[in-house]
């Protein structure tokens, strides 16, 4: 059974993106980390666009994850926009990331390549490894069928 992307109060799908995103509320209510505070702690001159950005680049990190795996993008993210089961994965790997992304930073960004590559959390890519019951493979297949 497919559903349509579809927003909630944890997490939204960007259509100019192509992907979902998580909310604030997520973050707040899941995870325990107030991106607010965490925004302001860094004296961000706009603080919602400050939380915006986090939260994107928490989603095009494991997005990005993902895509490395399989030359058939599109096709993941038509599963991950309309599976139940991959939605549900994709909210669960992101916050893996932003709760990582939290406490060493984004270290995707760092100038230093051994830090680089450590950018993607673990528990992230153990939800990322899962198999989706629907197509019966881990989102990170990569054949053709």
């Amino acid at each position: 059974m497919e559903n349509q992307p579809y927003n909630d109060d944890f997490m939204i799908y960007d259509e100019q993106l192509g992907q979902y995103v998580l909310t604030e509320k997520y973050a707040f209510e899941k995870l325990g980390l107030s991106l607010f505070d965490n925004a302001n702690d860094r004296n961000a001159p706009n603080v919602q666009i400050a939380v915006k950005r986090i939260l994107v680049q928490c989603s095009n990190m494991i997005y990005n994850y993902i895509h490395q795996f399989s030359f058939y993008n599109q096709r993941q993210d038509y599963w991950i926009a309309t599976l139940p089961s991959a939605r549900k994965m994709i909210m669960r790997a992101m916050g893996e990331q932003l709760l990582y992304m939290s406490m060493v930073g984004d270290l995707s960004r760092s100038t230093d390549p051994q830090k680089r590559n450590f950018s993607i959390d673990e528990n992230a890519k153990r939800v990322l490894e899962q198999t989706l019951p629907e197509i019966r493979k881990s989102i990170l297949y990569g054949g053709v069928r």
